[in-house]
């Protein structure tokens, strides 16, 4: 189900005279805007199961294996559930001030053909400058350089914590992803997690925390929106690629489609 004209006028009435903002650092830059998540998965082919009339979105993949529900209601208000035809079944949970940015690290792999060569999610945290520990039992974790974004592998649990913490009270939020979930999903979301690149937001967009920096982007509505309408023309083509692909190849090869998603569009601070 694409995208509608509606819905993109919609985002982009949204965001008219805003200026975008870089805020950094980008966890704590609050959950920014839905869909930059839920529109590219509808210009991916997901269909929509929503109640137009309630906030709660739910979305699957063309194959019916992927489940995507945000309810901003809940305490972990993204879920999303894989169940492979081939592979275990698994889930991942991140509570409402997750980033969209970040999340999409992991919802852009979910959209793009898994690479043959995934990269190892401690050793692109370490690249990062994170600060990584491991044990000989496979549990570990990392700390980002400035200490306020740890992330732990539970052995006992057989899954990935992540927590973006304050000074007093509740993390900023939190991330659950069980073991199961595909190595490329997880390097991708440690991937957008790590980026030191800001985020943009409007000026009068909920941030994660009162310490996060806000400065000028040099960027208008337009660049925003224009940013989003060509993140969204690209997934369209990966889909429209990906399918010829599997038509046109002998089923040994289906699986082959286009490299993956460029990541979001962000900008350095000036």
């Amino acid at each position: 189900m694409p995208v509608t004209q509606r819905q993109l006028a919609a985002f982009a009435d949204d965001h008219q005279y805003t200026i975008p903002i870089n805020t950094s650092p980008r966890y704590w830059a609050g959950p920014g805007d839905a869909r930059h998540i839920t529109h590219a998965l509808l210009a991916a082919g997901w269909t929509n199961h929503s109640d137009p009339a309630a906030p709660a979105v739910h979305l699957t993949s063309p194959d019916h294996h992927l489940d995507l529900r945000l309810d901003p209601a809940a305490s972990t208000c993204w879920r999303l559930t894989g169940e492979p035809p081939e592979g275990p079944r698994w889930y991942a949970s991140f509570g409402h001030m997750v980033p969209a940015e970040i999340l999409a690290g992991l919802t852009d792999a979910l959209i793009a053909p898994a690479p043959e060569d995934v990269p190892d999610l401690w050793h692109v945290l370490a690249a990062a400058d994170w600060r990584c520990t491991r044990h000989d039992d496979g549990t570990g974790h990392a700390v980002s350089p400035d200490q306020h974004v740890r992330l732990e592998h539970h052995k006992r649990a057989d899954a990935w914590s992540a927590e973006v913490a304050r000074e007093f009270g509740p993390p900023v939020w939190s991330a659950w992803l069980q073991d199961t979930t595909p190595a490329h999903l997880l390097s991708g979301f440690a991937t957008a997690l790590a980026d030191p690149k800001p985020l943009q937001r409007r000026s009068h967009d909920r941030c994660g925390h009162y310490m996060a920096v806000q400065e000028p982007s040099g960027l208008t509505e337009e660049h925003f929106v224009k940013a989003h309408m060509s993140r969204l023309k690209a997934v369209r083509a990966q889909a429209r690629a990906a399918l010829r692909t599997r038509h046109a190849a002998p089923p040994q090869a289906q699986h082959r489609t286009i490299p993956a998603l460029p990541p979001a569009v962000t900008t350095r601070s000036r």
